[in-house]
């Protein structure tokens, strides 16, 4: 398996096989469903809908969307070079579109691309989402040259919230809090930060060797530390939030 998503009781996930399949089966387990196949990354479940990117069409990367009962054929929703891991709200679906440095959005059910954030020499990553911002991390390639941002989900000023971060990869947010893993870099160790929404203050900070993704839930926050090539260090770990 390689990308995970669910609702309220499937969880859905991306097999590495020939065909690429989208497979689904209870949260309590047994029986499993192929759903769709040809699926590159980027799996959504929201509301009715699979959405996923679909990579080296003839119009390049493509996000798509299926019922995610399966059956019927998927829908082209946007088409561009590149797209970066999609996140939701009720009405458009986001993502950082990476080295372009812009953050993006369209319709759910397709049409125009805006662009929120233009075209910047920052790589950006991790977009997330509260009721009225989308929150970014850019890429850095030197040591605490990454750093958290924010903007309105209609576009208009980005403001930094937190600087200093090496090398960020994932990132969810809570009322009040946002927390980020980042890798680090030869020189510096990775970690997880919570930091203060209010102002980018930092609450905590645990090293972590290659933190890499992040899950919360309502007591801890989970996050994986990738390990060494060739290895089985690696880790999954928690803390309370």
């Amino acid at each position: 398996p390689d990308w995970l998503n669910g609702d309220a009781t499937t969880l859905y996930w991306t097999a590495k096989t020939a065909n690429k399949a989208l497979v689904s089966g209870a949260k309590t387990g047994g029986q499993t469903t192929t759903v769709a196949s040809g699926l590159g990354g980027g799996l959504l479940i929201d509301g009715d809908f699979a959405y996923w990117i679909q990579a080296g069409t003839s119009t390049g990367n493509v996000i798509v969307r299926q019922a995610k009962t399966g059956g019927g054929t998927p829908e082209t929703i946007a088409s561009q070079s590149n797209f970066g891991e999609i996140v939701a709200d009720d009405q458009f679906l986001y993502w950082a579109e990476g080295y372009m440095g812009r953050i993006q959005r369209v319709a759910k059910s397709g049409g125009s691309i805006m662009d929120i954030r233009p075209k910047d020499p920052q790589t950006t990553i991790v977009a997330r989402l509260d009721t009225t911002d989308v929150y970014f991390a850019t890429f850095g390639d030197t040591a605490q040259s990454s750093a958290v941002l924010h903007l309105p989900k209609t576009g208009g000023t980005t403001s930094t919230l937190a600087t200093g971060l090496d090398q960020p990869s994932d990132m969810a947010i809570t009322d009040d809090a946002i927390y980020v893993v980042a890798l680090g870099d030869v020189s510096t160790s990775g970690a997880l930060v919570k930091l203060s929404k209010a102002d980018g203050s930092t609450v905590f900070k645990t090293l972590s060797h290659h933190a890499y993704a992040l899950a919360l839930d309502a007591q801890y926050v989970y996050w994986t530390e990738v390990g060494d090539t060739g290895s089985t260090n690696g880790r999954v770990l928690r803390t309370a939030r």
